[in-house]
């Protein structure tokens, strides 16, 4: 997101790049070489620092954006909020239906993703009977939106959580999924999503249903590991983290949050160990949390799944994966999925 940059600061780089050009034709030109390379030189450093300042600016209104009403730790009374539901469905009283929930991240303002799932990749889980809901939050005054309730009213496919849906609640809306899932599906898996995700549901009944009993208390995702969990020390970056918070510098393993394969036994644990533990800071970075320092206390492996994720993937990956993130939004997600399928 940092390397986002508008057209006025493009067009200002075009324009810096011919002023260079025009500086070294003109000293050649008239045998000033050496004046030109100084002047190059100067400008050189003069742009160095314009773009460093540029790029300050923009990185320190980034984190001005997304870090309002950053709460850094979830305290007890925040947490308690996953038990407050406004809204839910009535789901899982099949007996005969497969064994799997899937649930998609949504923000309430995202109606028309929603209905670009409804008619793409959850088109074939209907087909299976697999049971689906998209989980949100509320408006920031704590309402909920007329839009919403009606979407609602003709889908009954929403959960929405008693909390702000914003960035940093996202901690809240997956812990409030999780303690959902396993109080009122049990023993059902948990495929927990990002809205802009195409699901090959296929290859995930598949999966469950040649999966061993020791899976049932397993992550399966797109796992972080290594240098890529080093904690985020800089404090205008949205995922910072200070040391007062998180002493060491590494985290434990945990998800990439586009997507993950929960085993119905590891819900509740990582629902009672986040709430109970004294040690483990909260985080408002949920996947870090739940799927990281949870998991690590809760004994529960995180595994590779076929998860794959961020590139423009065609019918290859769809068939060889059970998750694809990062595929679009609205009418290109659907085209997406109709293409990986051959429609």
């Amino acid at each position: 997101m940092y390397e986002q940059v508008d057209e006025s600061f493009r067009f200002f780089q075009f324009l810096n790049l011919n002023f260079k050009h025009f500086i070294m034709i003109v000293a050649i030109k008239y045998g000033l070489l050496g004046v030109g390379l100084v002047l190059l030189f100067i400008h050189i450093c003069l742009d160095l620092f314009y773009y460093t300042d540029r790029y300050e600016q923009k990185l320190h209104h980034e984190h001005n954006h997304r870090s309002k009403g950053r709460k850094f730790i979830h305290t007890p009374e925040e947490l308690s909020l996953i038990d407050n539901v406004l809204i839910e469905p009535n789901l899982c009283h099949d007996e005969m239906s497969p064994k799997l929930l899937i649930a998609i991240k949504s923000d309430p303002t995202e109606i028309v993703q929603r209905t670009a799932i409804r008619m793409s990749w959850l088109t074939l889980a209907k087909n299976y009977s697999v049971e689906h809901v998209f989980v949100l939050g509320t408006q920031p005054d704590g309402s909920i939106r007329k839009d919403v309730l009606k979407e609602n009213s003709r889908f009954a496919d929403l959960i929405v959580g008693d909390f702000d849906d914003d960035f940093y609640n996202l901690t809240l809306k997956s812990l409030l999924t999780l303690n959902w899932t396993a109080n009122h599906c049990p023993n059902r898996w948990l495929l927990y999503v990002e809205d802009n995700t195409i699901v090959n549901v296929d290859n995930v009944l598949k999966f469950i249903t040649n999966a061993s009993s020791d899976s049932r208390s397993t992550i399966y995702c797109s796992p972080k590991n290594g240098d890529e969990t080093m904690v985020d020390r800089y404090e205008k970056s949205p995922t910072y983290v200070s040391k007062h918070t998180y002493s060491n510098d590494i985290f434990p393993s945990f998800c990439r949050n586009f997507g993950a394969l929960f085993g119905p036994d590891s819900l509740l644990k990582l629902v009672n160990v986040t709430l109970e533990s004294k040690s483990i800071p909260k985080l408002d970075l949920d996947s870090i949390l739940i799927t990281g320092l949870v998991a690590q206390a809760a004994f529960i492996p995180r595994l590779e799944g076929d998860f794959k994720c961020c590139a423009d993937y065609g019918r290859k990956e769809y068939l060889a994966n059970m998750v694809l993130g990062k595929q679009g939004k609205g009418v290109m997600l659907v085209k997406q999925w109709q293409e990986m399928i051959a429609l």
